[in-house]
This record gives structure tokens, C-alpha cells and sequence, in this order.
């Protein structure tokens, strides 16, 4: 027979999570003890599937490598989701609550996150998941990351003007112009038309008011 191994109180098991706090005695034939585990949870295991390495933890350790495993690279690990994730879940929740969303759809594809990860890349700073064609679906030839102020040009409630063959949002016809909105206004309410508004430069525009 093998002699006795003793422990002592307060030892930590070697390659576990778990520290020995005292005997339970005999089971039949097992010698059975009591462990605490690192994340603070008591349980009772027989000693020697702790030394053999059966048990190395209350259970917490498995559960945190099949959450690792099921959220792809730790994403989503202890509450540290990264952007990616986040806007993942995000566009499943808003497709299957949001009514504005109806008849939108996320391909087959991207049910599953690592499938996703792998078409869009990890989310840039400050920047949202945007469909190209907002009247189609959440698909890898329709979306992109996006910035807010690109996102609100391609909203539907965005109005497009055409000027000199091109088109733009009033708001992006300022920025390339370089004027605000509220000159644009103050030009119609003059009784400028929209084109002349948006068109004239500063100089000319004080001339015309002169």
C-alpha cells in the first residue's frame, strides 16, 4: 500500500485551480477532501481525481473555454466585447425587434460570428455597420463600417440634389462648396432658387444682395 500523502491546510493543488482546506475522511475506499476554488466556490472531490488532474476546478474553468470557444478569439469574454461584436449583435437585435428593419434580413452566412469577423474585419474607431443600399439586406457586398456622417447621407430621409451632373445631400453640397446650411437658408428665404443657393460663392452672393 502506498503511504499517505498529506496535505496541509491552505496548500494550493498543483495544476489547478483549487486549495486544499481539509479532510472529509473515507467513502468507501476514496479518501475524499475539500477544496476551495480560486473563484471563491467550496466543493468536496475525492483527492485523488484532484491529483490526477480529473478535477481542477469547481467547474468554472469549463466554462470559461466554452465561452471562449462559442464568442471566437475571447470577443466577448467577461463582458470585454470588442466592436465587432457588438455591432454583430447589435444588427441581429434591431432585424428581429426593430419594425423599421422589416423585410431586412442578415444572411445565413452571418448567423454565426466568426463567419461575420471574417468578411468585415474588426471595427474601425467610431465607425457603425452600414448597408450601401439601405432597401437591401445585411450581406458582405452590401455593408461596410461606416462613419455617422457617412451613414446619414445614405439615409432614406436624406433628400439628394443634382447640380452640374452631380449628386449630393444638401449638407455635403456645403461641405464641398464650403458653406453652412444656414446660409443656404437665409439665400432661399432672399428667394434664391435652391441651385443658385447652393452654387453661388460668398463673393457673388453679397453682390446679388447688393
Amino acid at each position: 500500500m502506498p503511504p499517505r500523502i498529506e496535505l496541509i491546510t491552505g496548500q494550493v493543488m498543483e495544476n489547478t485551480r483549487l486549495t486544499y482546506l481539509g479532510e472529509l475522511g473515507m467513502r468507501g475506499k476514496t479518501r475524499w477532501c475539500q477544496f476551495k476554488c480560486e473563484c471563491g466556490t467550496i466543493i468536496d472531490k475525492p483527492l485523488a481525481w484532484v491529483r490526477h488532474l480529473n478535477t481542477t476546478s469547481c467547474g468554472c474553468y469549463r466554462s470559461e473555454v466554452v465561452a471562449e470557444k462559442n464568442t471566437v478569439h475571447s470577443q466577448a469574454v467577461r463582458g470585454n466585447a470588442t466592436g465587432a461584436y457588438r455591432s454583430w449583435t447589435a444588427m441581429h437585435q434591431r432585424v428581429k425587434v426593430n419594425p423599421k428593419y422589416a423585410g431586412i434580413s442578415i444572411c445565413k452566412r452571418w448567423d454565426d460570428f466568426e463567419a461575420f469577423f471574417a468578411d468585415m474585419g474588426q471595427r474601425p474607431d467610431k465607425h457603425s455597420i452600414e448597408r450601401k443600399d439601405n432597401a437591401g439586406d445585411y450581406e458582405p457586398s452590401n455593408c461596410i463600417w461606416a462613419t455617422v456622417s457617412t451613414q446619414a447621407q445614405n439615409t432614406t430621409n436624406t433628400k439628394l440634389i443634382t447640380l452640374n451632373n452631380q449628386t449630393h445631400s444638401i449638407n455635403e453640397w456645403c461641405r464641398i462648396m464650403g458653406i453652412g446650411y444656414h446660409i443656404i437658408k437665409q439665400r432661399r428665404h432672399r428667394g434664391m432658387s435652391l441651385e443658385d443657393a447652393i452654387l453661388t460663392p460668398m463673393d457673388k452672393a453679397k453682390s446679388h444682395k447688393k
